[in-house]
């Protein structure tokens, strides 16, 4: 790409600068927008708060001020699409008086207008850094770098990949299992199987083979039919009935599940039959795994996940700031000590993010306390740091 220098003249009018420097912003904006796909854009966004109660509580406004500069920033680079509506009304009243022999009329007119608009913006926000937080008075400021995505990353972000994706692509095993007329089968592989696989993966997300020991959730589908043959007209019909159960293995709960049934179908055999009950209700059923997945991704990802994090080597007059420090991570929604035993600090951290996302928080948090911190492994959930001591420090308990 030829790059092409850019020079506003200092001697002209200073509001004919501002508008040149803006042009030429926005003409920049543009040309990344179109060859990145994605903007990194840094604003300030304000929070007040909305009671006394809130005054103090810094992780609300923090909160509102971060969703007040996105809001700025998709503003700054998709623009917003404004809508109006436009109402006059012309109201005519006559008044006859008679005084005496003399008549007068009056006449008056009243025009009224009422007008309302509305804007609408839209675009995929990733927070990168926050650069910056501050209070003037009662009202927070926070500096932050986002980027902004355009339309295309806006229309992946509504699939279940993207929220998937955002979990850290937690593995998902798929498994099968069929009833016939209220019998097990020892079937583990269908059509259906596939059509569901085939249609998770084309929405972003790949599930794998069943390994209770390896995957996080489970999706178990359960195929059932009830098929009766009617001799007279040589035929059979069938009812069947489409479940899936999706399983936090962590927890070994169901955190979610949906069925769906239909019938009768007919068809001259018995797969004819069932392959036109099936393929009914397939499609919808398809539709709603995907949402689900999409719902129960992102729900996990606002509850947080939970990490189990390891400080080797750290003394002990600093555990109590190692544990504030971790606390007040962002997107950290909570954590527990387990226990702390020669030099060994564990904690039990709620995260909303990626395990190397926080551990990169972890880390540039006790640089700016001027604390050695190194990461040395990331295993699943278990994060382990070893602390490096200054040469000053004491570490004796």
């Amino acid at each position: 790409m030829k790059m092409v220098a850019i020079r506003v003249n200092r001697t002209c009018h200073p509001l004919a600068a501002l508008i040149a420097k803006r042009m030429v912003a926005i003409f920049l904006l543009l040309i990344l927008s179109d060859a990145y796909g994605a903007v990194t854009v840094t604003q300030t966004g304000v929070a007040s708060p909305q009671s006394k109660a809130e005054t103090n509580n810094v992780e609300k406004l923090r909160a509102r001020a971060i969703r007040n500069a996105m809001d700025l920033a998709v503003l700054q680079v998709t623009g917003a699409l404004v809508s109006g509506e436009r109402t006059d009304t012309l109201r005519s009243r006559e008044r006859i008086a008679v005084i005496g022999e003399n008549v007068r009329e009056e006449t008056k007119q009243e025009s009224r207008y009422r007008g309302s608009s509305t804007s609408r913006s839209m675009g995929h926000v990733r927070l990168l850094e926050i650069v910056k937080e501050w209070r003037e008075g009662t009202q927070y400021y926070v500096k932050v770098k986002v980027e902004v995505g355009e339309q295309k990353e806006v229309a992946k972000s509504t699939n279940a990949g993207f929220y998937w994706n955002r979990m850290g692509k937690p593995p998902i095993g798929l498994s099968f299992s069929e009833k016939r007329n209220e019998r097990d089968t020892t079937q583990t592989e269908s059509y259906t199987l596939r059509y569901l696989r085939d249609n998770l993966s084309r929405n972003g997300v790949i599930v794998t083979s069943v390994d209770e020991q390896a995957i996080s959730y489970l999706i178990h589908i359960i195929q059932e039919f009830n098929t009766e043959q009617l001799v007279d007209l040589g035929t059979y019909t069938t009812h069947c009935r489409l479940t899936f159960r999706i399983v936090d293995q962590k927890r070994r709960e169901t955190i979610a599940e949906h069925r769906s049934k239909h019938g009768p179908d007919a068809g001259f055999t018995v797969r004819q039959a069932e392959d036109n009950c099936i393929k009914s209700i397939a499609p919808s059923v398809s539709k709603q795994l995907i949402r689900t997945i999409a719902r129960v991704m992102n729900e996990q990802w606002n509850n947080g996940e939970e990490f189990l994090v390891t400080f080797t080597g750290m003394p002990g007059q600093f555990m109590p700031q190692a544990v504030n420090t971790v606390q007040s991570i962002f997107r950290v929604k909570g954590s527990i000590v387990e226990s702390y035993r020669d030099n060994v600090l564990q904690l039990k951290v709620q995260y909303k993010g990626q395990g190397v996302e926080f551990t990169e928080a972890v880390i540039a948090s006790f640089d700016d306390l001027d604390q050695g911190l190194v990461s040395e492994t990331i295993q699943g959930r278990h994060i382990r740091f070893r602390w490096i001591p200054r040469p000053d420090q004491d570490m004796r308990n």
